[in-house]
């Protein structure tokens, strides 16, 4: 189980619960921004594609089922545990991922 760019353990001990997810491809007004052959292909292939309420179920999963705290800093997919690949996986790039965000915003975090 990958541990969420190492939030998991940021946040162990304090009651709050972190996951990552994937909420599929979604069919959302975000593609209305991209290049007008992509929009075409994503039409196409909307067969393939989730709703927005379809795209939301794993996160509100995360959120409301009881009995996931043991599973904090776990990654999800289909509302249900999933693998990882072994780049979310690199604590030395999430590291670097956590101090280049808390830069971003200007916030400090041991």
């Amino acid at each position: 189980m990958c541990d969420c760019v190492g939030a998991g353990s940021r946040v162990a001990g304090t009651g709050v619960s972190v996951f990552s997810l994937h909420p599929g491809v979604v069919q959302s007004d975000l593609w209305r921004h991209q290049h007008q052959c992509i929009q075409v292909a994503v039409k196409i292939f909307r067969i393939f594609t989730k709703t927005t309420l379809e795209g939301a179920q794993t996160t509100i999963f995360c959120a409301v089922e009881s009995g996931l705290e043991s599973q904090s800093g776990g990654y999800f997919s289909d509302c249900a545990p999933a693998r990882c690949s072994r780049a979310a996986s690199d604590d030395e790039t999430a590291q670097k991922l956590w101090e280049i965000s808390c830069n971003l915003l200007g916030i400090t975090w041991q």
